[in-house]
């Protein structure tokens, strides 16, 4: 679709400049003449004097590649759209463009777009211009100052037939609540209607219904995008219908004191009861349950004789090795030799039709008795001391874990990016990967394999700093957070 074409170009050559000012975009202001059934809701800040752009134009002048990238999509929208950015699309833009879908039907394509343009007659000869390549049409009508786009007038008619048939979206009260879960000022903030979502999966195969977590249906779905200083932040939130029987509890990671300081990647979470819930309620459904159970079959293992190995804290690091990075993955077991044997009886399970034998190895390593299975072409650890088990792919991992070495919860660079993320100190789980020190490691295995990595992307992925993700929840509402360092 035309439209959708225009639409991508322009949220690139967005980029190009911003010049230092003040003013935002409202989330809310296309919503004024949306009607409160919409589905999805898409609010784009198009005000290229925003901070919002100046700190996007910041970032990406980082990268290398980043002015032949604006060169190539200003060719692209002239060469294909018929559209020159500095006389065509410029006075055109607005503070705000909006994409509303009308419904799911037709692959997602019944979609009309907003705008309020500065210069009314730009915008009116930027449609004109791009109509007269190709064969797609793009048609348009004004309301109150705002442009409705889209590609045929059949949708045109059906936005304005909904738009007036009774509440707008910026009144209802689910709307606000979505965006007040977000922050302010963003590049893009994203609504779904949980009801519409639901509705729209009613007839797909293993989506019905559609879960936060233990039987609970959306009631809105949100998202937001945005730009900072030292990087880019992505901040999504769901809220369900009813409460969860079950609360996720945050939790402060004990085993950032435990893993390495020279890891490149940590994952943590906590399973508990709500891991139980969750999959209870997928064996309710048919599709879900044979899925389940085949995969059971297959692996000969129950899934619910290993919800106990992650009923507490449970973190997955990865350090740098040789020939291969090193795996382990820590479980806090209070009751370690129960849990050691349940993770040793399900290894020897999943490895019974694999080609496997004993590691010819010593059966200790730092004073603690291990269990090392051969693979061919790794090697399971697993051993079981203070209170914790321990599965690794490492030679001396469970002596550099009982060593006095640094931890990551002290190293400077974790600590950098935790602060540049604003990582709470307690949240749901979290995951951190250090592409500073992790993307050369990679590179290195690439070249090792015979792979050649062309030096211009060497170069822009070096102001890649770090990536941090984290979750949580407030009675009906979860949240996730994920940011991107750039440095």
């Amino acid at each position: 679709m035309r439209v959708a074409r225009i639409g991508v170009l322009l949220a690139l050559v967005l980029a190009v400049s911003g010049c230092g000012g003040k003013k935002q975009a409202s989330a809310s202001g296309g919503a004024e003449i949306v009607s409160a059934t919409a589905p999805v809701f898409v609010s784009i800040d198009s005000n290229l004097s925003s901070d919002q752009w100046t700190q996007v134009d910041k970032l990406l002048h980082k990268f290398p590649a980043y002015p032949q990238l604006i060169s190539e999509v200003r060719s692209s929208l002239k060469n294909d759209e018929g559209l020159d950015y500095e006389r065509d699309v410029k006075p055109a833009l607005g503070d705000e463009v909006d994409v509303i879908w009308l419904d799911f039907a037709n692959g997602g394509s019944n979609v009309v777009a907003l705008t309020k343009p500065k210069d009314a007659d730009a915008f009116r000869r930027m449609v004109e211009n791009g109509n007269k390549t190709g064969p797609d049409q793009a048609v348009f009508e004004e309301q109150d100052g705002w442009f409705v786009i889209s590609d045929t007038q059949e949708k045109l008619d059906r936005f304005q037939e909904q738009a007036a048939s009774g509440k707008k979206l910026a009144d209802d009260a689910v709307f606000k609540d979505a965006l007040a879960a977000l922050p302010d000022q963003a590049l893009v903030h994203v609504y779904a209607r949980g009801k519409s979502i639901v509705e729209a999966l009613q007839g797909v195969p293993g989506m019905t219904p559609l879960q936060l977590g233990a039987g609970q249906k959306p009631e809105f779905l949100s998202a937001a995008f945005s730009a900072e200083g030292s990087g880019f932040r992505l901040v999504g939130a769901a809220r369900a219908e009813e409460a969860p029987k079950t609360q996720v509890e945050p939790f402060k990671s004990k085993l950032l004191d435990v893993v390495p300081a020279d890891a490149v990647a940590f994952l943590t979470f906590r399973g508990g009861d709500a891991f139980k819930e969750q999959l209870s309620e997928l064996q309710k459904d048919e599709s879900y349950r044979q899925g389940i159970e085949e995969l059971q079959r297959m692996l000969g293992v129950r899934f619910d004789k290993l919800l106990p190995l992650f009923a507490n804290e449970v973190g997955l690091y990865v350090r740098p090795g040789s020939p291969i990075p090193e795996v382990t993955l820590l479980l806090d077991a209070p009751d370690e030799q129960a849990a050691l044997d349940r993770v040793n009886s399900t290894i020897e399970a999943l490895t019974k039709t694999l080609p496997s034998q004993s590691c010819h190895a010593p059966g200790t390593e730092a004073g603690v008795p291990l269990k090392c299975v051969d693979l061919g072409d790794i090697e399971l650890r697993t051993a079981a001391f203070d209170n914790k088990v321990v599965i690794t792919t490492g030679q001396g991992a469970i002596s550099k874990l009982r060593s006095s070495s640094p931890r990551l919860g002290d190293d400077d660079g974790f600590k950098k990016a935790r602060d540049a993320a604003g990582l709470p100190a307690e949240s749901a789980g979290f995951i951190w990967v250090d592409l500073q020190d992790g993307i050369p490691m990679i590179l290195g295995l690439a070249n090792a394999s015979g792979a050649s990595i062309p030096a211009e992307i060497r170069s822009n992925l070096e102001p890649l700093g770090s990536f941090l993700a984290w979750a949580d929840s407030d009675g009906r509402t979860g949240s996730f957070t994920a940011f991107l360092q750039i440095d």
